[in-house]
């Protein structure tokens, strides 16, 4: 998922800043960088549809960072439990998140719960919806 993205081309001028987003794609192997169109997630989201899809999103969220998470500790995470993950995600200690902090799984975990009531499928914005869909896979 992070062979394709966005790059930023800032632009200051002594009285404001604007940017350009420009779509990426890492070529590995040959280890460079095409511009590309930009991801389907890169899109103006109204209140409305914001509200349908961010469950959907932090469930994403947190199953990537379940993947990295299996990446970096194989052993601990590989067939972990949920009693594992509830351990991993709502701890305080120094491999976990800080209460109140931006990243704070007590608070994303129980969020992306709700993404089960399914009300994400009401969103019109498909392209957005499907890109969100395929972090899960």
């Amino acid at each position: 998922y992070t062979d394709v993205g966005v790059l930023l081309k800032l632009n200051f001028t002594e009285t404001e800043m604007t940017f350009e987003a420009r779509g990426a794609k890492i070529i590995r192997g040959e280890e460079r960088i095409d511009l590309c169109p930009l991801p389907d997630v890169f899109e103006n989201i109204p209140a409305d549809e914001y509200e349908l899809l961010a469950p959907l999103s932090a469930k994403a969220f947190v199953e990537e960072d379940k993947r990295k998470m299996i990446y970096l500790e194989k052993d601990r995470f590989l067939n972990a439990t949920e009693d594992v993950w509830n351990g991993y995600f709502f701890s305080e200690e120094p491999d976990g998140y800080f209460k109140g902090a931006h990243m704070d799984f007590s608070i994303i975990v129980p969020y992306s719960e709700l993404a089960e009531k399914g009300e994400w499928k009401k969103s019109r914005l498909e392209k957005v919806k499907n890109y969100i869909l395929r972090q899960l896979d």
